[in-house]
Formats: structure tokens, sequence, C-alpha cells
């Protein structure tokens, strides 16, 4: 999200899981739509999750970030995994949790991408 030069926002680095995956229940089962039960994924790997504030000029994004494994918990598993994209309003995005930090990358850092104006990800 962007407003002027200022931008917020975050991005998700993980594995590909696919159906036939391995998924635990129990106390990660959550339910979905039409009967269905959720887990989370076996080897579901998250490697960050950062959420970021910065500033756009001269062509370029500057981020500082922060990578947290509460910021993916909250905002995949439990905001969208549990409940569905915007409180599930849209009946998407109710998935197996991904829990899995071992290789986990945390802190904070500063990074510098190149503005592009084609992308939604700027």
């Amino acid at each position: 999200m962007s407003f002027k030069h200022f931008v917020i926002g975050t991005t998700l680095y993980n594995n590909l899981q696919e159906d036939g995956d391995e998924v635990i229940f129990g106390e990660y089962s959550h339910d979905g739509p039409n009967n269905t039960t959720y887990g989370k994924w076996k080897n579901g790997q998250t490697y960050s999750s950062p959420v970021y504030f910065g500033l756009r000029g001269g062509g370029h994004v500057f981020r500082l970030n922060y990578s947290h494994s509460a910021i993916q918990d909250a905002l995949q598993n439990k905001f969208t995994h549990k409940n569905g994209l915007f409180w599930g309003l849209l009946k998407k995005g109710r998935a197996n949790y991904f829990m899995n930090y071992d290789n986990f990358k945390k802190g904070l850092y500063i990074n510098s991408v190149r503005n592009n104006s084609y992308s939604l990800w700027d």
C-alpha cells in the first residue's frame, strides 16, 4: 500500500506444498467451508515474513523490514488460512497452516528495490 512517497506492506516466503503432501491435525485443526477440516503441513517451511515501511523515490523503494514468526502466524495462518480472505467474505484462502520455522530468518534489515509501476509488489 502506498500514499505519496510512503509505502507499507508485507511479504511472505515459504515452500510449496501440494495436494497429497502430509498434513498433521489435532491441535492445529481448523474448519473450512463444506465440512472441510484443515491442519498444518508436516513439511510446511516458512523462511521469512517481513512487514515493511518505506519511502519511494528516484526509481527505487527503500524499505525498513522486520521479520518474525509471529507476523507470519498472525497474517498467513490466522488471518488468511483460518478465517479466509477478508474475514471470510471472499470464501477463499482457507488452507493448512505453515508452522515449521527451522530455516526462518528473523530480525530487522534494510533493502532497496527498483520501483516498477506495473507491479503489485512495490
